[in-house]
């Protein structure tokens, strides 16, 4: 969903309009083709591409910094549609998140909990 495949039509209209690396213009707009997506995850989307552009950085190499960046073992799962896409994805070597960007996102995370 950060990488610009599913959004809220809210969260598509806004980051269409400035977010690195964000929404394509053919991006579709909720659980499309019959993907599964929870309508609470929206809110957590919309949450992280705010933070993304108040910090100019791209929503998947945002994501993947902080999920590379816990204090405990973990593995970051992604999938691309393109190899413009695994190049942003990849990207996330270049990026270090600021201490405001990461507060801004553990934040959100603790609002928006979405525990599988």
């Amino acid at each position: 969903m950060l990488t610009g495949q599913r959004a809220s039509p809210r969260t598509a209209k806004a980051c269409a309009a400035g977010c690195p690396g964000g929404l394509e213009p053919r991006c579709r707009v909720g659980a499309a083709e019959g993907a599964h997506v929870a309508d609470r995850a929206f809110a957590a989307v919309d949450a992280c591409l705010s933070i993304a552009r108040k910090h100019g950085l791209a929503p998947v190499q945002m994501a993947l910094e902080w999920v590379m960046g816990q204090p405990f073992a973990c593995l970051a799962i992604f999938m691309v549609a393109s190899r413009a896409r695994l190049a942003t994805a990849l990207g996330r070597a270049d990026v270090t998140l600021t201490k405001e960007a990461r507060q801004a996102i553990d934040d959100a995370d603790r609002a928006h909990p979405m525990r599988y």
